[in-house]
């Protein structure tokens, strides 16, 4: 209250703790959810606005004499509850559709259709002749002897399946099938490859049986041979070739970045290189040391700031940001801070004296604590009632929340009451439909419990319909089958469980989710559409499957005189099977043969453990060699690019730099005398909060001496001293060149260990190149072999194999030769390593 007992409004509240102990203030925002979150429950129109509140209106529909229904409208829970609960109509009523009754008494029997009444065909045909779609279905068994429905989903799954199996980008989505795709290699009269396209698996068996690739190419970097023969042999550059240098420069003399490099040892005697990793480290551990926001990034150094507050000449303070240590510790020594005291409680300033009383207005801090010195609970009176909306923090008064309840019993009816600070609970009387078909009345004393006995009064009622149609404007709306029973299966057998047939469908939706009906004219095109994709001339016809036939050509192990075989197959698995057993029985007649090792690389010195860049010269002398021509690596967190020494360089200037600075601060001591502090004056002679320090020399800067240890610690406002400086600069000195020398002797040990690892992947890369340089040696051996018959008029097909250094390669070929004998062409197919090639040829005698 005020001075004229009038009541004050509590503004300002943060939202009080809601429990059932809580002794904290309630602000009108919180009431006004309260409020807002009871009317959306009640529903039926109810709101709170403005601190009014709107009734409900709950409409419910009541049963007459005559069967039909009418709506009645109720303002309180209990009145509508009590003549919804004597609304239960009993309807006997037969229908051809009917759930048989479940063994397990869990209501999910089956729901047949006309399983009394003879009949083979259900039709689903509307009023206008118009099919409909069979939804809601569950997946048929797929059998042979199977007569349930499929849905679109299983044969959207099938088509899906189908397509992701043939490959070459077929696809089956909304109904609609895209063609595969088969690309095979064919190679050119000028060497190159090209690729051509087949549309089934047959034409592209036949394109793949008769395809090979011919790839000559030798490279200077190579790997060797594996004495564990497990491909992890060395990869060399310039293994077997003298000099002390390998140059990365590009054709047009620009330098490359050298990746994949394994981390370099960095050690005094090191010479392997440094990964851009390794320096990013090092550049990155010196900035987080720092701090300030210290970092190094993308190969760039980002500048530390050090935030300091200063203090202002009107007692206020600024922060002020350094760029460095010493120019902030050199601002912190010159820096103090004024605290006044403020009350915590003030009233704002007004003509007639009723200004706002505010509490802790000038200062953080996010609770305002009412208990006395015994930790007991006080009351907050003189309260003006709280603004009530959904941003208000106003406190609200015992009135308005006895209002609240009030009107909230009101509308739970049922006498439901709010009286003296305590609530009397509403009861709810509910008919409940007893086993017998009677009724009886139960009281409940919450809303939920009350409906929760309402819905369980509705297990007797047999007017439910198995087959209803959903309403709609235009009388076409969706026909349900059994949507508010339960079971799994519709069974559509006759009198004599003869099956019936279901026409009239719709085409079902085909895809993943699908639970439509399909048709048979939709399954007829999958079929039809499958069978194209595969070839072979298979087909699909009233007359059922016809087996696709692929004629694959065989190589026998044994067979020396290179005649050609061909297989037939009536599947793809087969087809494949058989290609795959030519391509054993080629590879057991290679495997032996090897080639000559490729030009030299840089070498692994297995009693090193890492690759030797050092070379034997003429007169035997071993030297190392420079790895020179590397660009910039990229220095960044998990960077695996060499470094170059610029690039370190870079580094240690920085580092040097950073301990110069140290030193200088170190050395930047001084002397104080003696003298008086005092305060300075403004233009009235009044004391001011800035000092000026004046010693022997006006002109002179000054030192203060004897200072005691200030504490060093966050939020402190002590002065330090030169010893306490002196001691934290040279522990931060010792630990920045300790953690210097560690980190660059750490560099280059991972620099080193770095680029043994990128030669390793580099090996293991070269060995993939060698493979191929190997495979093409075979191929050309095996198309070099084929034979045709330069008889006129001759058509011969011939095959042939080649080896080369354990790899190997087929070729199948056909030529002819013309009648007159002056022409003749050829075309042939080879494959090696998985790879296919295809070439042709044609030669014409002139004279």
């Amino acid at each position: 209250m005020n001075k004229e007992s009038k009541a004050r409004t509590l503004s300002g509240l943060k939202d009080g703790t809601v429990s059932s102990i809580s002794t904290e203030a309630i602000t009108g925002k919180q009431l006004y959810e309260t409020n807002s979150k009871v009317a959306e429950y009640f529903g039926g129109n109810a709101s709170y606005k403005d601190g009014e509140w709107t009734d409900p209106t709950f409409t419910v529909n009541v049963l007459k004499e005559d069967g039909s229904t009418e709506q009645k409208k109720y303002k309180n829970v209990a009145n509508a509850l009590e003549d919804l609960s004597s609304s239960f109509t009993t309807v006997v009523e037969n229908n051809l559709v009917q759930q048989e009754s479940s063994e397990t008494k869990d209501g999910n029997g089956r729901i047949t259709i006309g399983a009394k009444t003879g009949g083979t065909e259900i039709n689903l045909l509307n009023k206008e002749s118009k099919e409909r779609t069979l939804s809601g279905l569950k997946d048929g068994t797929i059998s042979a002897t199977s007569t349930e429905a499929i849905t679109g989903k299983q044969l959207y799954e099938t088509n899906s399946k189908v397509a992701e199996y043939f490959g070459g980008n077929a696809s089956y989505k909304d109904g609609e099938w895209t063609d595969p795709t088969f690309t095979v290699n064919v190679l050119k009269e000028d060497g190159s490859t090209e690729q051509k396209k087949y549309k089934n698996v047959a034409n592209a068996l036949e394109g793949l049986s008769s395809s090979f690739t011919t790839v000559v190419e030798n490279n200077l970097v190579q790997q060797e041979s594996s004495e564990t023969k497990d491909g992890n042999g060395r990869i060399t550059i310039g293994a077997k070739t003298g000099g002390t240098e390998i140059n990365l420069l590009n054709k047009d003399s620009k330098e490359r970045t050298l990746s994949g490099l394994k981390d370099g040892t960095v050690s005094a005697t090191s010479t392997e290189a440094i990964t851009g990793k390794q320096l990013y480290e090092t550049n990155s551990k010196v900035a987080q040391y720092f701090g300030g926001n210290a970092s190094y990034k993308d190969g760039k150094w980002i500048d530390p700031t050090f935030t300091i507050n200063v203090l202002k000449e009107d007692g206020s303070t600024e922060q002020k940001k350094y760029k460095n240590v010493a120019d902030a510790l050199d601002g912190l020594s010159g820096s103090f801070t004024t605290v006044v005291e403020n009350n915590l409680v003030q009233q704002e300033a007004s003509e007639d004296g009723n200004g706002r009383i505010m509490i802790g207005s000038k200062v953080g801090g996010t609770e305002i604590n009412l208990l006395n010195k015994d930790s007991k609970v006080r009351t907050l009176s003189g309260l003006k009632d709280g603004t009530l909306s959904e941003t208000s923090t106003e406190a609200i008064t015992g009135k308005q929340l006895y209002s609240t309840n009030i009107k909230v019993a009101q509308y739970f009816g049922g006498n439901a009451s709010y009286e003296d600070g305590k609530w009397i609970d509403p009861t709810f009387t509910i008919n409940v439909l007893k086993e017998d078909g009677s009724t009886e009345q139960k009281k409940y004393k919450n809303v939920a419990d009350a409906l929760d006995g309402l819905s369980s009064s509705f297990t007797t009622v047999v007017e439910n319909n198995l087959v209803q149609q959903e309403a709609s404007e235009d009388g076409n709306g969706r026909i349900m089958i059994g949507s508010k029973v339960g079971g799994t299966e519709i069974n559509l057998l006759n009198k004599d469980s003869k099956a019936r047939t279901l026409s009239g469908l719709n085409d079902g939706m085909l895809s993943e989710t699908s639970t439509e009906a399909v048709t048979g004219k939709q399954l007829y095109n999958t079929n039809t559409k499958v069978a194209q994709y595969f070839g072979g001339e298979a087909k699909y016809g009233p007359d059922g499957w016809t087996a696709p036939t692929f004629q694959i050509i065989q190589f026998d192990s044994d067979n020396k005189t290179g005649e050609q075989k061909y297989k037939k197959y009536n599947n793809v698995a087969s087809a494949f099977d058989g290609v795959n057993k030519s391509m054993e029985d080629l590879n057991k007649r290679l495997n032996n043969i090897q080639g000559q090792a490729g030009n030299d690389g840089l070498a692994w010195n297995k009693d090193k453990g890492a690759y030797d860049a050092s070379r034997k010269g003429e007169d035997g002398e071993i030297t190392n060699s420079k790895l020179t021509g590397v660009a910039d690596g990229e220095i960044k967190k998990g960077s695996s690019d060499a470094v170059t020494g610029g690039q370190l360089w870079e580094t240690n200037q920085k580092v040097n730099d950073l301990e110069n600075k140290f030193n200088k601060f170190e050395n930047s001591g001084g002397q104080m005398t003696e003298g008086a502090v005092l305060y300075d004056q403004d233009e009235d002679g009044n004391k001011t909060n800035k000092i000026t320090l004046v010693g022997g020399d006006a002109s002179a800067p000054v030192v203060i001496d004897n200072i005691g240890d200030g504490k060093v610690e966050k939020h402190s406002k002590e002065a330090i001293n030169g010893g306490q400086l002196y001691e934290k600069m040279e522990f931060i000195l010792d630990e920045s060149k300790k953690y210097t020398d560690e980190k660059i002797k750490n560099a280059v040990s991972e620099a080193k260990e770095y680029t043994d690892m990128k030669f390793d992947t580099l090996s293991y890369n070269l060995e993939g190149v060698k493979q191929e340089a190997r495979q093409a040696a075979a191929i050309g051996l095996a198309v070099s072999n084929l034979r045709y018959e330069d008889a006129p008029g001759a058509l011969s097909i011939a095959f042939s194999s080649g080896v080369w250094r354990s790899q190997s390669a087929i070729a199948f070929g056909a030529g002819y030769t013309s009648e007159d004998g002056n022409i003749r062409s050829n075309v042939s197919v080879t494959t090696a390593g998985g790879h296919w090639g295809i070439g042709a040829g044609i030669s014409v005698r002139l004279k």
